[in-house]
């Protein structure tokens, strides 16, 4: 019976490692912060419109909103990816790359006409983009402190 017993601790071993494993695959961990993020900024672009809604000259101020919202949901994803993870570099870079992807699939179906940039502007708000991922990611990761001997 023993011999039994060792055995099914083994496996129950082996299938707490593989749960450990799953929670840390990268598709998943991208997943779930792409998912947050994406809530994150419909629920930006949603209390910004009633901001702007509320204001003498919305226009004016369409361009700062919609930038807020991206700021705001890009810092969230790579928060979350880099929590999941308890890596930043990686992970939290990725989910701002997937956000500007978001970003790019969203804007094709807006016109665009009134807000032409040019290429270098475009580039710049993209590497805005991945630093607010990248910082925000190296702020909510917890560092495992070292104690000093004394």
């Amino acid at each position: 019976m023993p011999k039994n017993n060792m055995h099914l601790k083994s496996q129950q071993s082996v299938i707490e490692r593989q749960k450990k494993d799953s929670r840390k695959n990268p598709a998943v961990i991208l997943g779930i912060s792409f998912i947050f993020a994406v809530a994150v900024f419909f629920a930006s672009v949603f209390f910004v419109s009633f901001l702007l809604e509320k204001s003498p000259d919305p226009n004016a101020l369409v361009a700062a909103g919609s930038i807020l919202c991206t700021v705001i949901s890009c810092a969230v994803g790579g928060a979350v990816a880099a929590k999941l993870s308890g890596k930043v570099l990686p992970f939290s870079v990725l989910s701002g790359l997937l956000m500007v992807v978001f970003y790019l699939c969203v804007s094709v179906f807006f016109d665009s006409a009134e807000f032409e940039k040019s290429l270098a502007s475009k580039t710049a708000t993209i590497i805005i983009l991945l630093v607010v991922s990248f910082l925000s990611g190296c702020f909510f990761v917890r560092k495992k402190s070292r104690k000093s001997k004394r």
